[in-house]
C-alpha cells in the first residue's frame, strides 16, 4: 500500500513537472490549456465590450431614459430622408410589437443595419 501512494505521489510530480495534466487517460498540456483560457477570456472581454458600446448607444438615443426607444426617438438621431428606412427596420426590430425597442431588440436592429450595410458595400466592414 504504501508504494502505491509513493508512485502515486511521484507521478503526480512528474506530471506538474512536465506541464501536463493527467485527467483520466486524457493529457492536457498546461501551456495549450493556458493559450485556450487566454483566447476564450479575450473573446468574452471582447462581447463584454461590445454589449457595453451597444448599452452605451442605446442609452445615448433613449432620450426620456425610461429603457425603451421609440420610433421619434431614432427618427431624432438621423435626417427625415432615412425615416422611411428607420421606420422599415423599426418594425422587423419590434418583434412584440409593442412600438418600442428594448435594448435586446435594438441589438436586432443594429445587427440588420449591419448585414444590410455589409451586402452593400462588402463583408469587409
Amino acid at each position: 500500500m504504501q508504494h502505491k501512494k509513493l508512485i502515486t505521489a511521484f507521478t503526480f510530480l512528474c506530471v506538474i513537472g512536465s506541464t501536463s495534466l493527467v485527467i483520466g487517460e486524457e493529457t492536457l498540456r498546461i501551456n495549450q490549456f493556458q493559450q485556450e483560457l487566454d483566447v476564450n477570456i479575450k473573446t468574452i472581454n471582447t462581447e463584454l465590450n461590445a454589449n457595453a458600446k451597444l448599452k452605451d448607444q442605446f442609452e445615448k438615443v433613449d432620450e426620456n431614459g425610461d429603457g425603451y426607444l421609440s420610433l421619434d426617438e431614432l427618427f431624432s438621431t438621423r435626417s427625415s430622408k432615412r425615416h422611411h428606412q428607420i421606420k422599415k427596420l423599426f418594425n422587423i426590430a419590434d418583434t412584440n410589437s409593442n412600438g418600442f425597442l428594448d435594448l435586446a431588440e435594438f441589438r436586432v436592429l443594429r445587427e440588420k443595419v449591419i448585414a444590410k450595410i455589409r451586402k452593400r458595400f462588402g463583408s469587409n466592414i
